[in-house]
């Protein structure tokens, strides 16, 4: 249980540094739609099954899915949202769609 609220602190604490350095670059109010992203996220560890925090405890198979499917989802934001904040807007659809593909073709070979 101690590890959820630590994880929950530290994407919190993430989230709010995130809109303190986005803000003068890109205003306010994308810097919070960015920052409530991280706040999202955070939140959504409290989701997953008990189990899934505690260390030799099993999962089972729906389980190891679904936080698998979270761990996927929230850093596929995070990485999405990394390369269209620093790389510059030429490129940063094609770096994206260069990802998305990557990402697909390591999931389907696996």
């Amino acid at each position: 249980m101690s590890i959820r609220i630590i994880l929950t602190l530290l994407f919190i604490g993430a989230g709010i540094a995130i809109m303190y350095w986005l803000q003068p670059t890109f205003g306010g109010l994308t810097a919070v739609l960015v920052g409530s992203l991280f706040f999202i996220f955070s939140l959504s560890i409290w989701t997953l099954p008990a189990t899934t925090f505690q260390r030799g405890v099993a999962l089972d198979p729906a389980q190891r899915r679904l936080a698998g499917t979270f761990l996927g989802i929230g850093l596929g934001m995070v990485g999405g949202l990394a390369v269209a904040a620093l790389v510059p807007p030429p490129f940063n659809w094609l770096a994206m769609g260069i990802a998305l593909v990557v990402g697909t073709v390591w999931y389907l070979k696996k």
